[in-house]
């Protein structure tokens, strides 16, 4: 296995052993160099300050590599002897196996520059640590042909690429699995701490696009910023042990892998040195992350580079080395530079396959906006104000034809307005049994006149928004979209368009209101709700919940909201069909918008079957029965609610 070299470092007071030497080496010799590791950590930290400052301002690039340049130079002359730096100049290996101990973690080896290339620039490297921590008997991840993936994507609402970088990872994966079932996905983009810890053994790999925090005075608090709550690396750490770990951990988020020495004097106590180390005690696999703070574009681009050759089956450090090389052909950032891998790089987890390079392409040009059709009617009207600005007064024959190309233009959308409305609810005439998405826009009753919710009402109507939004099933409209949905629904709802016949407007993002107010007009105040739907104007139901005084309003959120949630799972089950059956797996046609979740249990209509969902894609999922039943196409399913308030 010449394609192998590893290359191992240890600290002996202020001396440091490296050596050299190939897998099937009977006998390895090293080489002693004396250290300052105070030296190396002092420039490694003022480079760390100037990277994080790129990291959160922007930069042209060429300043931070001439950064990069000289910290792995001066570590290239520090760390390694003459004769390993012949070695390496000469040796025709790919993978490099950085076997280091737990003095020495904290150094950024993939940095070393020769003067022509970095190591990581140059070898399929990954990290293996020597820990004085004791090995707790971890069960191994069976490699599976067939794997499960957890994308938790922008689980704090603030971080627009790390939600797109979610959703770019999930399409693919989605994708990947119209040809063949080789990955499949759950995405989540709310999720609180007991559930993270509850479902994490459930997945091969897991995704993290979010928030992280490394805390340098007390690493094992280091954490995942979550929706509600923290993972922090001591709850990791407690992972240890019981049900495999991952075999995979991404974690996306700034400063994820940063970390000091792993130097635990008393090596008894339950104590982590930051994330990378709690994952990998707890028995992940392979663990990688950025060393400092990244831009959310190019840390996007690479996370999806990666997965790409990762599931064509390449191994997972020639996929992060050709992730890398995406971003360094991109002078104008260094995010490439940040990205640790701790584990064997020479691992393969997907059997090989080609990368639709179609899709990259496709995918690198593609922009989402989520008022598509409004940017579109923005963009031709620019353009054609701007030609009539850039040209003379046009002919009376030019001014014709102008005019008939707009209403030809007018008719077009008015086609494609109706085209989009049906597809955007999915309406399928012939099948009234599947669910579409349930989405819910929450107003105060005032802001229909005024187009602004402020005060108690607004409160209440938050608090009702944090109990809506548990169910898999409702999505919240964002606020920011709700002034421009108001109008459009008070403008349809006014008489005056009413005799007019007015077609409904396009209130694609909400299929519900609910409308608060808080009646004081008796002696107990109480919350009075409406639910309407919008697309026929219908009151679906009016609720009276009573106020209760000196209680806080967060304590009665559950008991403001039960009644709602009620007919909402009673009007609006989740419903689905079978569209195929895959061994011995029924496809059904419900997938994650609609609220479908793994480990969800669904009923076959008149069958008296149960079935488990074990997988979920963005519009279909998979389940299996226990039940010795061949289960048939189009046969119809439904959600089993396990308690009065559970989607």
């Amino acid at each position: 296995m010449q394609d192998t070299l590893y290359l191992e470092a240890t600290k002996d007071q202020d001396m440091l052993k490296v050596g050299l030497y190939f897998p099937d080496d009977s006998m390895t010799s090293y080489e002693e160099i004396a250290i300052s590791l105070a030296t190396i950590e002092k420039q490694f930290s003022h480079m760390i300050e100037k990277m994080n400052k790129i990291g959160k301002y922007g930069n042209d690039g060429k300043g931070g590599l001439d950064h990069l340049k000289y910290l792995g130079r001066m570590l290239h002359d520090e760390l390694l002897t003459n004769s390993v730096k012949d070695f390496l100049s000469t040796t025709s290996a790919q993978y490099l196996i950085l076997k280091l101990d737990d003095h020495l973690v904290h150094i950024p080896w993939e940095l070393i520059y020769d003067g022509h290339e970095f190591l990581c620039q140059r070898f399929n490297m990954g990290r293996q640590v020597k820990t004085r921590q004791q090995k707790c008997g971890n069960i191994e991840r069976k490699n599976k042909k067939s794997k499960k993936m957890w994308i938790i994507a922008n689980p704090t609402n603030d971080l627009q690429h790390s939600r797109i970088e979610g959703e770019d990872i999930f399409q693919y994966t989605d994708q990947i699995n119209s040809e063949q079932n080789t990955i499949f996905s759950t995405l989540d983009y709310k999720i609180n701490e007991d559930r993270t810890k509850l479902l994490f053994k459930d997945f091969d790999i897991v995704h993290f696009a979010g928030h992280a925090e490394y805390d340098q005075q007390n690493p094992d608090n280091s954490r995942w910023k979550l929706s509600k709550g923290y993972l922090r690396a001591r709850d990791i750490y407690k992972m240890a042990k019981g049900a495999p770990m991952p075999s995979i951990v991404f974690c996306n988020a700034c400063q994820s892998a940063q970390t000091n020495e792993w130097d635990n004097k008393d090596c008894t106590s339950d104590t982590s040195f930051g994330l990378s180390n709690a994952f990998l005690y707890a028995g992940v696999k392979h663990y990688i992350g950025p060393f400092w703070k990244i831009m959310d574009q190019p840390s996007r681009q690479f996370a999806l580079t990666f997965y790409k050759h990762l599931m064509s089956g390449k191994t997972i450090g020639e996929s992060t080395k050709l992730a890398r090389k995406i971003l360094m052909d991109n002078a104008s950032d260094i995010c490439w530079a940040s990205y640790l891998l701790y584990g064997d790089p020479r691992t393969h987890y997907f059997e090989k396959q080609k990368i639709d390079h179609k899709y990259l392409k496709n995918h690198e040009k593609e922009k989402i906006n989520h008022d598509s059709d409004r940017s579109l009617v923005n963009q031709v009207t620019k353009q054609i104000v701007s030609d009539n600005n850039a040209k003379e007064k046009p002919s009376k024959k030019a001014r014709r034809s102008l005019h008939v190309l707009i209403l030809i233009f007018i008719v077009l959308f008015i086609c494609l307005f109706y085209f989009n409305l049906d597809n955007r609810w999915n309406i399928n005439t012939e099948d009234n049994w599947t669910s579409r998405p349930l989405s819910i826009a929450v107003v105060v009753e005032d802001s229909i006149n005024q187009v602004i919710s402020q005060g108690k009402d607004a409160f209440i109507a938050s608090v009702i928004e944090s109990q809506l939004i548990q169910y898999p099933r409702i999505s919240i409209v964002d606020r920011s979209r709700l002034q421009f949905i108001i109008k459009e629904y008070q403008l349809w709802k006014s008489q005056w368009m009413k005799s007019k016949k007015a077609p409904k407007p396009d209130l694609h993002e909400a299929k519900l209101f609910l409308i608060l107010k808080v009646d004081h007009t008796d002696t107990q105040p109480f919350v009075v709700m409406h639910l309407e739907d919008t697309i026929t104007g219908d009151v679906i139901d009016v609720f009276h919940e009573p106020l209760e005084y000196g209680k806080l309003m967060i304590d009665q959120n559950k008991r403001l909201s039960a009644n709602l949630i009620q007919v909402l799972q009673n009007k609006y089950p989740l419903c689905g069909k079978v569209i195929e059956v895959v061994n011995n797996k029924a496809k059904l046609n419900i997938g994650y918008k609609v609220g479908v979740r793994n480990n969800q249990v669904f009923t076959l209509i008149d069958k008296d079957v149960k079935l488990t969902i074990v997988s979920v894609l963005t519009d279909t999922s998979f389940a299996e029965t226990e039940d010795n039943v061949k289960i048939q196409k189009d046969w119809c399913v439904k959600k089993i609610t396990e308690g009065k308030q559970t989607f």
